[in-house]
């Protein structure tokens, strides 16, 4: 989504990061321009989310596990040159006990992560 869009829906961002707190053990969290949004309870996740704020022309979203790539989206693209929000998403899954989970984009700086536990 474009800073456009942003601009236009001021509280998108903090209803998204509002929105974690209503599931118990569901995690927000950033490092440099990436964030993870992983929701769920237990070793059930019903999301998981993640965001660029950048833009760097078309990067991919990396979804990793325990230390390996499990899944790399197909490019996304801005609509213009103004910086703006990757998003992307992964179904539903449950975890083992401890599983990391972390993300990362091509091109952005950033590796959040979150642990799936009981």
């Amino acid at each position: 989504m474009s800073n456009d869009y942003l601009q236009t829906h001021p509280g998108f961002l903090e209803a998204q990061a509002k929105s974690v707190g209503i599931e118990p053990q569901s995690h927000f969290g950033c490092n440099a321009q990436v964030c993870i949004d992983v929701q769920g309870t237990g070793l059930k996740v019903n999301q998981w989310n993640t965001t660029a704020n950048a833009n760097v022309g078309c990067s991919q979203a990396k979804y990793v596990r325990n230390s390996n790539q499990v899944f790399e989206s197909a490019p996304i693209c801005p609509p213009n040159d103004n910086p703006g929000v990757y998003y992307y998403t992964n179904p539903e899954t449950t975890y083992p006990q401890n599983t990391k989970l972390c993300n990362a984009w091509t091109r952005i700086t950033g590796y959040p992560c979150a642990t799936v536990h009981r």
